[in-house]
């Protein structure tokens, strides 16, 4: 069994981590590159590996139908007991009225900011860009 064929499988994947970490335009050129490499693998790989994909593809492929199929069915039933109760009194012996019942007034708290001390220190930093002396600001807070 020839394995010509990782050679691109390995390029492909470094190229698809690659494209995975990098936020530049080159990672969409490497994600192309990645991907051809791998399409390149698979048409490269001996028969017996692509069999085997192939086998894996189905299953894999069936078993997710069975559980969408699952998932849909769940949905229905959901659907027809829902149908069922909204069916079942149609005529009602209260009026509907479309009356905005009253809501309660809201309940307004007044809250009050702590109130600190800031004490502001001013210093010179040693050396004199452009002859002017460099003042830093700096802010302590106690609350």
């Amino acid at each position: 069994m020839a394995l010509f064929f990782l050679i691109p499988l390995f390029t492909g994947l470094i190229g698809g981590y690659i494209f995975k970490k990098s936020s530049d335009e080159i990672g969409y050129l490497v994600g192309v590159f990645a991907l051809v490499c791998i399409v390149l693998s698979l048409v490269l790989a001996p028969w017996q590996i692509q069999l085997m994909l192939l086998i894996f593809t189905l299953v894999i492929t069936q078993r997710l139908l069975q559980q969408n199929e699952y998932k849909l069915k769940q949905v229905e039933d959901n659907h027809e007991l829902v149908d069922y109760t909204e069916k079942k009194d149609p005529v009602s012996s209260k009026p509907m009225t479309n009356e905005v019942k009253d809501l309660p007034k809201p309940r307004y708290i007044s809250y009050q900011a702590t109130e600190r001390t800031e004490k502001r220190i001013e210093g010179e930093l040693a050396g004199k860009p452009l002859g002017t002396p460099l003042k830093i600001h700096t802010i302590s807070r106690n609350a």
